[in-house]
């Protein structure tokens, strides 16, 4: 049968003859591919949002580094709040 199909369109574009099953194999076959592609890009989209959250800590790092120092600066963490106070008067 896909001999004579072939025969019958001679001279014409191209034509493809499938069964059923060769059929579903091809379009399966593309579906997988389509999603390995959709796993490349989740997997792309995880890494980003990951910098993302990394980023966002090491920030708020290091603006809590800056509070602190000002804060020791101001204030000796071993004085006393009297002390610190009598300084605050002056």
């Amino acid at each position: 049968m896909r001999a004579g199909i072939a025969e019958r369109f001679v001279g014409r574009p191209p034509v493809s003859v499938l069964t059923a099953g060769e059929f579903k194999r091809a379009t399966a076959d593309a579906i997988d591919a389509a999603f390995v592609l959709t796993y490349a890009i989740q997997l792309v989209a995880a890494c980003v949002a990951g910098i993302g959250v990394v980023n966002f800590f090491l920030a708020e790092i290091v603006d809590r580094r800056r509070e602190i120092g000002s804060c020791a600066r101001s204030r000796s963490i071993a004085a006393s709040s009297r002390a610190a106070s009598r300084r605050k008067r002056r």
